[in-house]
């Protein structure tokens, strides 16, 4: 697993089962911050398609499983967990 962002197994297979459930092709998950540096700070994760992706954007895969990351919030995910148990720990 990387360390830019840690994703509990739980949600990596509730973030899939959304994938499947949409049956769009090309569909993946794009991770971001939202309001880096403030107190509101949280961890954004959103579904798109490659074609809407950056070209700087980092690609982790996590259990064979593409998961793409904004490169310019890219340094406040680092150690971030993600469940969907609690929100994001920045």
């Amino acid at each position: 697993m990387t360390d830019i962002i840690k994703i509990t197994d739980n949600a990596l297979n509730y973030l899939k089962l959304n994938i499947k459930e949409e049956n769009i092709k090309n569909l993946i998950i794009y991770i971001s911050v939202v309001y880096p540096y403030t107190q509101y700070a949280y961890v954004n994760i959103t579904y798109c398609k490659k074609e809407d992706l950056n070209k700087d954007d980092i690609k982790i895969n996590i259990e064979n499983f593409d998961v793409f990351i904004d490169k310019k919030t890219e340094k406040f995910l680092n150690n971030a967990i993600r469940s969907e148990e609690h929100t994001s720990e920045l």
